[in-house]
């Protein structure tokens, strides 16, 4: 499960805004890969659209 405050929500809607992203559209991709010392390694990126194959989750209205 992942929690997403609404501070880190704000934070991503201004990032979004400030990098010429619309915000209603745009979302943050978290991505769990393979590696590191516990086995895991987990990224956060932003992007303008989903693909086809996300999975889509709204938290906090992000």
């Amino acid at each position: 499960m992942i929690s997403v405050t609404e501070n880190a929500v704000s934070e991503v809607k201004k990032f979004m805004v400030s990098e010429g992203m619309e915000a209603a559209s745009a979302g943050l991709r978290v991505r769990v890969l393979p590696g590191g010392c516990s086995g895991y390694q987990y990224a956060l990126d932003v992007e303008d659209t989903p693909t086809q194959t996300d999975k889509i989750v709204e938290a906090n209205g992000l």
